[in-house]
C-alpha cells in the first residue's frame, strides 16, 4: 500500500500548503492549514511567555503538554517541508545539497534552529536544567515568532523593496558616512585646543557624530560644543543626521510604491491570464459528441468577448507560459498572407513541452508545434482519441536562433544548442513505441490534402528503399491505404513520397521502431470545420490497425466542459 501511495502528488499538495499566500479569495483548504500554522506559532509564543509568570501547578502542567504538542506539530511541519523544498525549485533544493541550500535561507534558517535543537531539552534534560542554555531553548522558541512573517505580504513587500534599491541605499550610505567622517576631522582640528577633554582625538570626533544620530542614548555625546565653528561643524552634522534617516527612508518609500505598483500591474494579469483561459473554453464541434479545445483565438474575438484591449492580452500572453501570439499569415497562402494575429494556447508539462505516457505501443510526435501553427493541437487530439502517447515540442529557448527537433535528432552538439533537446529526444526514446507517427504541417497543393512520408527516395512510393524507416512494411502499408480511404469522407487527398533522407531526419534516430510522418495542409489544421473529426476517425482507424487488442473506448471525460488543456485527461 505504502509503495502504491502517490508520493509525487502528496508532496504537490504539500506545496500548496506551503506557499505561503493568504490572499486568495475564496480561501482554500491550504490556506485554512496555514492558518492553522499561523495560531500554534501564536499559541507557541503564549506558552513561552507564560514561562515567565508564576502559574499555579494547573496552568503549567498544562503548558507542559502545549510544549509537547507544540514541539511534535513544528517537527512534522518543518521535516515536511524539508522533504517537499525540491518541488518548490528542483534546481535550487534538489537533492542533498539543496535541502541544505533550503535549511540555509531565512525562514529555512528560522524553522531549522527553532525546532530541531529543543530535542535537545528532551534527551538531555540534566544539561539544561536551569541556567543559560535553558534560556537559549526559550528564546529559540520565541524565534518562532518570525514565521508569521512569510505570511505578511508587506513584510515580503519591504524585502523587496528594500533589495530593489539595495544599489541606491548603499550609495546614499557611503556618501553619508564619508561627509560625516570629513566633518568629524574638521571638528576635531576646530575643537581640539579647546575642549580637549571631548575631542581627545579623531575617533572620538567619529564616535560623538554618530552618537548625535543616534540620540546618543549611551550618553556618549553628552558634551558642550565650546567654539564658533565646532558650533557649525555640529549644526551641518545635524543636518547630515537628518539625512542618515531621510534619504534611505525616502527610497525605500519610492521602492514600496514601485513594488506595490508592480503587484497591483501581476494582479491585473494574473486576473487577464484567467480571462485567457476561459476564452479557451473547450468547444463542441456540431459534427462531434466529444469536446475539444480550440487551436487559437483571435486578437479580435477575445477584446470583444473578454473585455481586453491589445496590451492586456499581449502582456497576459508573454506572462502565461501556456499561451504564445502568432501570425497565420505565414501559414496561408501566396495569395492570402493577410497579417492575422491569434493566441495559441498548448499543454506545458515539460521543459520542451508536453509528454502524455497512456502505456501505447503507438506515440504521437509533433515535433514543430513551437512553429507550425495547429499541428500540436491536432496532434494532441489525435493521441487523445486513440489513447496514445504524445510528446511534442513547445518551447522555442533563442527565437533568434530556430533550431529544428525533426531533422537534427541524432548530432550530439545539439544537446549543447538547446538544452530542452536532450530531455525531449531521452523522453521520445524512452517510451519505446513500436510505432510513431509524426505530424508536421505543409502548404502543398492541393489545399486538403495529407503526405506519407517514411524515409524513401523524393518520389517513390514503393517499399523498395533500404533507408526507410518502416520495419513492419505490410501493416504499413494497410494503415496508410485504411487512412486514406478514411480521408475520402472528409474530401480529403493522400500522397507517398519522401522529403526525408537525411540521417538525422528523426524517424531514423529513434531505435528499432516503425517511423513514419504525415504533414497535413494548413487548410485542414486551421480552416477545415470538421478537423477534429478527422482527427476522431484517423485515431479509429490507427487504433484499429496499430493497436487492435486494445479496441476504441470512448473516455466519459471528453464529453466535459472546461478550459483548455488544463484537468483534460490528466493534464
Amino acid at each position: 500500500m505504502i509503495r502504491d501511495f502517490n508520493w509525487k502528488r502528496f508532496k504537490e499538495q504539500l506545496v500548496l500548503v506551503f506557499n505561503d499566500e493568504l490572499k486568495s479569495r475564496p480561501l482554500k483548504w491550504y490556506n485554512y492549514l496555514n492558518i492553522i500554522i499561523i495560531a500554534v506559532i501564536l499559541l507557541s509564543t503564549v506558552s513561552v511567555f507564560l514561562t515567565t509568570f508564576d502559574i499555579s501547578p494547573m496552568v503549567d502542567k498544562i503548558n507542559h503538554l502545549v510544549d509537547w504538542f507544540v514541539l511534535i506539530f513544528f517537527t512534522v511541519e518543518v521535516s515536511l517541508r524539508i522533504w517537499a523544498a525540491d518541488q518548490i525549485d528542483t534546481a535550487k533544493y534538489g537533492g542533498f545539497k539543496g535541502r541544505i541550500h533550503y535549511c540555509l535561507t531565512f525562514y529555512g534558517l528560522i524553522d531549522f534552529v527553532a525546532t530541531y535543537p529543543l530535542w535537545l531539552g528532551v534527551f538531555l534534560p540534566s544539561l539544561f536544567a536551569g541556567g543559560k542554555l535553558l534560556l537559549v531553548l526559550r528564546v529559540l522558541r520565541v524565534v518562532r515568532l518570525f514565521g508569521v512573517f512569510r505570511y505578511m505580504k508587506a513584510f515580503h513587500f519591504l524585502g523587496m523593496a528594500l533589495w530593489s534599491k539595495k544599489r541606491e541605499m548603499l550609495i546614499s550610505m557611503v556618501f553619508i558616512t564619508v561627509i560625516t567622517v570629513v566633518l568629524s576631522f574638521i571638528l576635531y582640528l576646530v575643537e581640539h585646543d579647546s575642549n580637549p577633554e571631548m575631542i581627545g582625538n579623531g575617533w572620538k570626533s567619529i564616535v560623538w557624530a554618530f552618537a548625535k544620530y543616534i540620540n546618543d542614548p549611551g550618553m556618549i555625546a553628552d558634551m558642550p560644543i565650546m567654539t564658533t565653528a565646532g558650533h557649525i561643524v555640529a549644526f551641518l552634522v545635524g543636518i547630515m543626521g537628518v539625512a542618515f534617516f531621510v534619504v534611505p527612508i525616502g527610497l525605500l518609500t519610492n521602492g514600496l510604491s514601485e513594488i506595490i505598483a508592480k503587484e497591483k500591474e501581476m494582479e491585473k494579469t494574473e486576473e487577464n491570464i484567467a480571462k485567457l483561459d476561459k476564452a479557451f473554453a473547450r468547444i463542441l464541434p456540431k459534427d462531434m459528441k466529444y469536446r475539444t479545445v480550440p487551436a487559437f483565438c483571435s486578437i479580435a474575438t477575445i477584446q470583444a468577448k473578454k473585455d481586453m484591449d491589445q496590451k492586456d492580452i499581449i502582456d497576459a500572453v508573454r506572462a502565461c507560459k501556456h499561451f504564445r501570439l502568432r501570425n497565420l499569415a505565414g501559414s496561408m497562402s501566396i495569395d492570402d498572407q493577410t497579417d492575422r494575429l491569434v493566441v495559441e494556447s498548448f499543454p506545458l508539462n515539460q521543459p520542451y513541452g508536453c509528454l502524455v505516457k497512456r502505456k501505447s505501443t503507438v506515440t504521437i510526435v509533433a515535433p514543430r508545434a513551437v512553429s507550425q501553427a495547429g499541428t500540436g493541437n491536432f496532434a494532441w487530439h489525435l493521441a487523445l482519441f486513440g489513447g496514445f502517447n504524445y510528446i511534442s515540442r513547445e518551447v522555442e529557448l533563442n527565437p533568434d536562433v530556430p533550431f529544428d527537433y525533426y531533422n537534427n535528432i541524432d548530432n550530439p552538439d545539439n544537446r549543447k544548442t538547446d538544452s530542452n533537446f536532450g530531455v525531449f529526444l531521452d523522453d521520445l526514446k524512452g517510451l519505446n513505441s513500436k510505432w510513431v507517427i509524426i505530424i508536421l504541417a505543409t502548404k502543398m497543393e492541393p489545399d486538403m490534402s495529407c503526405h506519407f512520408l517514411y524515409g524513401a527516395r523524393k518520389g517513390d512510393a514503393s517499399y523498395d528503399d533500404p533507408t526507410i524507416t518502416i520495419k513492419d512494411v505490410d501493416t504499413f502499408d494497410a494503415v496508410s491505404h485504411a487512412l486514406a480511404e478514411c480521408w475520402k469522407k472528409h474530401k480529403v487527398s493522400s500522397t507517398w513520397s519522401a522529403f526525408s533522407r537525411c540521417k538525422n531526419y528523426m524517424g531514423k534516430q529513434i531505435g528499432d521502431t516503425n517511423a513514419f510522418t504525415i504533414r497535413v495542409s494548413y487548410n485542414i489544421l486551421l480552416r477545415y470545420p470538421q478537423k477534429m473529426s478527422l482527427a476522431l476517425d484517423t485515431a479509429k482507424v490507427l487504433k484499429a490497425q496499430l493497436a487492435a487488442e486494445h479496441p476504441f473506448k470512448e473516455d466519459p471525460t471528453w464529453k466535459d466542459p472546461g478550459y483548455g488543456y488544463h484537468g483534460f485527461d490528466g493534464q
